[in-house]
């Protein structure tokens, strides 16, 4: 579950009220089930099934990404490149805590003018 307080939105008014993500893991993949609410008061449930293989994978139910790429880095930590039509829209890079407890994800994207922001998300095992 994301932990709003926190974590460090940039910009400030693209913060979640919520976010629950619950992950499979599987040998060489992870099924993410994403449930959001953003600021507006909108709820998207998203869902992808990649492996960590950077091979490109679908994702449903959002409109800003259709696709996604993952590998891994270490035994805690991986790389996901969210796509739309093909082209980079985020790379976000998940560390795990040792106790599995928390977890850090750092995105990077660009707003519609060019220039790059990075979020610091907080999430914490439920």
């Amino acid at each position: 579950m994301l932990n709003v307080a926190k974590s460090e939105f940039n910009p400030p008014d693209s913060a979640l009220k919520s976010e629950v993500i619950v992950i499979e893991a599987q040998e060489n993949s992870l099924i993410f089930a994403f449930d959001s609410a953003e600021a507006e008061g909108n709820e998207i449930h998203r869902e992808a099934a990649p492996k960590f293989d950077e091979n490109i994978y679908p994702v449903t139910g959002s409109e800003s990404e259709d696709s996604i790429k993952m590998k891994r880095l270490d035994a805690n930590s991986f790389e996901h490149v969210s796509l739309k039509d093909g082209e980079e829209v985020s790379n976000v890079q998940v560390i795990i805590s040792d106790d599995g407890e928390t977890s850090t994800a750092t995105i990077k994207s660009k707003d519609e003018d060019g220039q790059e922001i990075t979020s610091i998300l907080i999430y914490e095992k439920q």
